[in-house]
């Protein structure tokens, strides 16, 4: 018991110096506190995956009531705004090179006429490709309006009650949302900002805060002490831990009251968890502090190592189901991968904790696994 004692002693004693030395920093402070609420401020407000308010130009070559109504319905959508009326279709590729526009729908000459017989028409959707996801949306969005117009023009057109025309006409899919019923980017994208945060800056904080004791030259004489190797690395990485677990409760905050994202799950569960995703990820800032021998290599390996792969791997963008078979192993490998499902979880969809246990634990063995290594690269150094 009196050896336990003293070992406690003994970190908590190094993790206070190390406290010290962050509060004397204005510059680590900034970094600590301020950063990961603007990081995710910046990055959820600005990676919008809403694809609204598209500009059109419409060409219409019909110039009737019909085709007049098929260009009000685009720019009455809210994923259209029609912006441009052109005369010709030769206007579209320069007003679309210089970014006036992204898309532009041409009406035939007949349109009308041939609504009128019963006859097929087609209406013409150019749209830009630079941007594929964006550009299959909008295709997608362009056919919904269309079709809605077909469907209405040939109410009009079939004099028979709407019971019989209903029973003649072909399935129709009615589509219904589940967990995002407006379909907010912001609801999914500000929660998952959470987990790229956590995933980036309590590494970083932790590797430039052990790092910098090497530049000065003072961790030779902590090594030199009578701290044990585990007594060392906890000593280290408790106070960075704690500042993460302080973030991870500001960006709760900011996802639940600035991005207005529902929380749906048990929040018990989700604090837990969310304690243990920042173990880990502070773990390996620490297991990269003992890899390096400066501030600026800390911050950059950290920055390869988390945020990259986070970032195309996690499915913080890309679902995971459309990864190829070698990027699933790879975002197997990942902790933010299984972070942000039960964020998935508990923001949205609600998530009971039995069905996530299996992302707990395998969180709960990466902070084993990063402790662990922390412990032998740091007995490897100290021989030599």
């Amino acid at each position: 018991m009196r050896r336990l004692r003293d070992s406690i002693g003994r970190i908590a004693a190094l993790a206070r110096r190390e406290v010290r030395e962050t509060v004397r920093d204005p510059m680590f402070c900034g970094l600590a506190f301020l950063a990961p609420p603007l990081m995710m401020l910046v990055v959820g407000f600005g990676l919008d995956l809403d694809v609204e308010g598209i500009r059109v130009a419409a060409v219409d070559h019909d110039r009737t009531p019909a085709s007049r109504e098929l260009v009000e319905r685009f720019a009455n959508s809210r994923s259209f705004d029609v912006v441009e009326r052109l005369d010709s279709e030769r206007e579209v590729d320069d007003l679309m090179m210089r970014g006036r526009i992204r898309a532009a729908v041409v009406v035939p000459p007949g349109f009308a006429n041939d609504l009128a017989a019963g006859r097929a028409t087609a209406v013409q959707t150019l749209i830009d490709g630079s941007f594929p996801y964006r550009a299959e949306v909008a295709s997608g969005y362009a056919g919904a309006v269309v079709a809605s117009f077909a469907r209405d023009a040939a109410a009009v057109a079939d004099p028979r009650p709407a019971r019989l025309r209903e029973s003649a006409a072909p399935i129709e899919l009615e589509l219904r949302y589940l967990h995002n019923e407006p379909l907010e980017s912001l609801w999914s994208i500000g929660p998952s900002t959470l987990m790229l945060v956590l995933m980036i800056l309590p590494p970083i904080l932790t590797a430039v805060g052990v790092v910098r004791e090497k530049e000065r030259g003072s961790i030779d004489a902590l090594r030199a002490s009578p701290l044990r190797r585990s007594e060392f690395v906890l000593g280290k990485w408790l106070p960075y831990f704690g500042i993460g677990v302080v973030d991870f409760l500001v960006l709760w905050a900011i996802a639940l009251t600035i991005f207005g994202a529902p929380f749906r799950g048990d929040p018990w569960f989700f604090l837990a968890a969310s304690v243990v995703y920042v173990a880990c990820t502070s773990g390996l800032g620490l297991v990269v502090s003992l890899v390096v021998r400066s501030q600026i290599a800390a911050i950059l390996v950290t920055l390869i190592v988390a945020m990259v792969p986070t970032m195309l791997y996690s499915g913080m963008i890309t679902p995971l189901s459309s990864l190829s078979e070698a990027g699933r192993m790879q975002a197997n490998l990942l902790p933010a991968t299984y972070y942000n499902r039960i964020v998935s979880g508990a923001f949205l969809k609600g998530a009971e904790p039995s069905s996530q246990r299996l992302d707990l634990i395998g969180l709960g063995l990466y902070v084993a696994a990063t402790c662990l290594v922390a412990v032998l690269l740091h007995t490897t150094r100290a021989r030599r």
